[in-house]
């Protein structure tokens, strides 16, 4: 999922000189309180800072970019993603509760639907191999895939991306880690998405 939003020239200055500095960890915690974790200093946060202010809301955080296509940076980013599963927090019905349910519960409804040895693989599809691990005391499943991005108006080819999705179920909502790159960034930035799972912690009304 992306969100389109023009950053700040502060913003792109302070992640064009994240890869010339040690890294400075420091802990993020979400401003309903739901999610804990730590991030480097130098990775800077855009987009929405309250995952619990609107029904399906995001919060990015960008470490290095590569370029900025109509506000919306490619390069290494990590997201978190949180879509409500509480029906009266729901849109009531009729096309707005369809887009919704489409836009934001589909994918994580499919990686829930059965035992994660029961689920296609096929990548020429774009499904890719699910496995489950420990994310803050929660089980998780978790895919890894390519892709690219273009836009041809903006880019002169498609530019190769890799990804990492760690998606939680929990009775009120879905919470959606990712973890983005450039195929050259991907490998590079790792690391500070490994720390950001591994410090990872989910509060007593997510």
């Amino acid at each position: 999922m992306r969100t389109t939003l023009l950053l700040p020239a502060i913003l792109l200055l302070g992640a064009a000189a994240a890869c010339t500095r040690p890294l400075e960890w420091q802990p993020y915690a979400d401003a309903s309180g739901d999610v804990r974790s730590e991030l480097p200093e130098s990775w800077n946060s855009y987009s929405d800072p309250d995952l619990k202010r609107r029904p399906a809301a995001i919060v990015a955080f960008l470490g290095e970019m590569k370029i900025q296509v109509e506000g919306y940076p490619i390069g290494a980013i990590i997201q978190v993603t949180r879509a409500t599963r509480v029906p009266s927090e729901i849109p009531a019905a009729g096309p707005a509760r369809k887009k919704y349910v489409e836009s934001w519960l589909a994918s994580p409804d499919a990686l829930f639907k059965g035992p994660v040895e029961s689920l296609s693989v096929d990548e020429k599809k774009g499904l890719p191999k699910v496995t489950e691990i420990a994310l803050g005391a929660k089980t998780a499943r978790t895919y890894e895939r390519e892709y690219e991005e273009f836009d041809a108006i903006h880019m002169p080819r498609p530019m190769p991306m890799r990804l990492v999705d760690v998606v939680v179920r929990t009775d009120k909502a879905y919470y959606i880690l990712e973890y983005r790159a450039t195929r050259d960034l991907f490998e590079k930035h790792r690391p500070v998405f490994e720390r950001f799972l591994k410090s990872f912690v989910f509060g007593p009304s997510a």
